[in-house]
């Protein structure tokens, strides 16, 4: 095992993520290309009734290789700012191992509804006038489950997976919040010396890809270290 210094409680927890998943489209034949940017843009909204403006993504998909080695295209459903979050442990003292990550996708009802919805969208984009003679039928979701919401979200919660921005298992928070773990100045409580400057630190995923967010996170603590602040 591993010795444990201070207890944080925070420590690996608050795991959020951009849950994803898309209506993935055959292409005509000579359409598609490797050499295809693979996005180039996105759209931003507010689902119906959602708690926060931009709580939703549509992501265009160029070119994607399925295993049997054909490539498709797809509109991508994306969650920006979901209502659970997941959990981040480690397994063992070995570093070499991987630990044990539980997004927890979908486990709110209100994110399964925002998926359905952005599924519905990727459809109806894809059946425009514009778009329909790019593809040659859909390959997901199966066409048995789309007119029902229920099962279009059994199948949304069954396959979202992550949109590559796991983050927050540091979480900044005030002293008060129990589940924190580094203060303002990306202190690691209870340390003289230990700071956290990378996208783990963030409280919520924001609604947004997190890589600009993450340099700013660590341009911010080497300024603050060169100016002696901390």
């Amino acid at each position: 095992g591993i010795d444990v210094v201070k207890d944080i409680p925070g420590v690996g927890q608050n795991l959020d993520d951009h849950p994803m998943l898309g209506v993935v489209y055959k292409a005509k034949e000579g359409l598609l290309s490797y050499d295809d940017p693979v996005v180039q843009v996105t759209y931003r909204y507010t689902s119906t009734g959602g708690r926060e403006r931009n709580d939703m993504q549509l992501m265009p998909v160029s070119q994607l290789l399925t295993r049997s080695g054909k490539l498709v295209f797809s509109i991508g459903s994306v969650i920006e700012r979901q209502m659970t979050t997941g959990v981040l442990t480690l397994v063992s003292a070995d570093p070499h191992e991987r630990p044990h990550m539980e997004n927890r996708f979908c486990e709110d009802p209100e994110d399964i509804r925002r998926l359905v919805e952005g599924v519905r969208m990727g459809l109806e984009v894809g059946s425009h006038d514009e778009f329909a003679h790019l593809a040659d039928g859909v390959m997901t979701p199966p066409v048995a489950v789309v007119p029902d919401d229920e099962a279009l979200g059994q199948w949304c919660k069954s396959v979202a997976s992550s949109g590559f921005h796991p983050s927050c298992t540091a979480k900044m928070a005030p002293a008060g919040d129990p589940m924190g773990v580094v203060d303002q100045h990306l202190h690691v409580r209870g340390f003289e010396n230990l700071f956290v400057a990378d996208a783990s630190v963030m409280p919520k995923c924001p609604r947004a890809n997190i890589h600009l967010t993450s340099v700013m996170i660590g341009e911010r603590l080497g300024a603050w270290r060169r100016e002696g602040v901390v």
